[in-house]
């Protein structure tokens, strides 16, 4: 049980890279909104965004992974492929589903509460519960949540720790169980079934076996999502055993592997590509690193390529790979 966990908290699969004819590079993004203070909601502004993100919601109660919070949704959403992944990641199949990525549902979830709580907001309200219910639908019984709901043939049915979607949901979750100021509109018989879900905690759904994604997004310990991890399983009052091995043994990972006297700045000037690059430099004075991804087979650093072709080093990568990945 214990390396089962271990294991679930360190190994992650995929980043998210689509862009869809409704996306936020075409608008303002919805994580712009999630800081803003309680005056914004009394403002016009702060009331068209409101009104812009309830037209937005799903009929299933999700949200899309990307679209301009600024604008109303339109009567027809047309997608089309961005060309970036393979067909089965297409805008077609995203127009299709809700989802967890891109910070997507849990951070409308959490505005929208705010809105309640600032405003008063009905609407707002009735969206809040129809998006908890959302969640509810979509987790599995074994605790997890896939990435994009209702569950399709492809990775969006995995279990996605990766850019905190994972993270997002059961933060959440916590958050309304606790009765937060911003969810204390929530009945008892509600914030018990979120601590419940709570309770429950890049895999397979039934298997937990970790999964690639697209060619260049492979099975890995992924450090950034379980750094998030991490620090979720340290704020757990009264913690069982499992969890403080799991915590105890991320921190031994991450000190063993930690990449000393490196920097990898963003160089700049005529010299480079498109005018820019980033490379590994020597740099005595720089802060620990640590490789986006390692190998589940060698513990190294890996470097993946759109072709699929996996690195020891990042100056391996094409230019693409290198200045537009993280």
């Amino acid at each position: 049980m214990k390396s089962k966990w271990i294991a679930l908290c360190l190994v992650c699969f995929m980043l998210p890279c689509a862009t869809d004819a409704f996306a936020a590079d075409k608008g303002v993004y919805i994580a712009k909104w999630i800081d803003q203070g309680d005056d914004w909601y009394k403002s016009d502004e702060g009331k068209k965004i409101i009104a812009n993100i309830l037209a937005w919601q799903n009929p299933n109660g999700g949200w899309f992974k990307s679209y301009d919070t600024m604008s109303a949704r339109p009567a027809e959403i047309k997608p089309t492929d961005h060309g970036l992944a393979p067909k089965t990641d297409s805008g077609e199949v995203w127009a299709a589903v809700s989802t967890i990525d891109n910070d997507a549902t849990y951070t409308e979830l959490r505005i929208l509460a705010r809105a309640v709580r600032v405003t008063g907001n009905e609407a707002a309200k009735a969206s809040f519960m129809k998006g908890l219910q959302f969640l509810f639908d979509s987790q599995y019984p074994n605790g997890g949540w896939p990435q994009r709901f209702p569950l399709q043939k492809n990775y969006g049915r995995y279990i996605t720790f990766n850019d905190g979607a994972m993270v997002g949901v059961v933060m959440l979750m916590r958050d309304v169980a606790q009765s937060h100021p911003d969810f204390a509109f929530v009945e008892e018989a509600t914030r018990t079934k979120c601590q419940e879900s709570f309770d429950r905690q890049q895999h397979h759904e039934v298997t937990f076996e970790p999964m690639g994604a697209r060619s260049f997004e492979l099975p890995s310990l992924c450090t950034s999502e379980s750094a998030g991890i991490t620090l979720l399983l340290m704020e757990i009052k009264q913690p069982e055993e499992r969890v403080k091995t799991a915590v105890e043994a991320s921190e031994k990972w991450f000190a063993a592997n930690a990449i000393h006297g490196k920097g990898y700045p963003k160089l700049t000037g005529p010299q480079y590509e498109n005018g820019y690059d980033r490379l590994p430099m020597d740099d005595p004075s720089a802060p620990p690193l640590w490789a986006r991804f390692y190998s589940m087979e060698t513990g190294k650093p890996m470097f993946v390529d759109r072709d699929g072709s996996q690195h020891d080093v990042v100056t391996e990568l094409g230019y693409e790979r290198r200045t537009g990945y993280a």
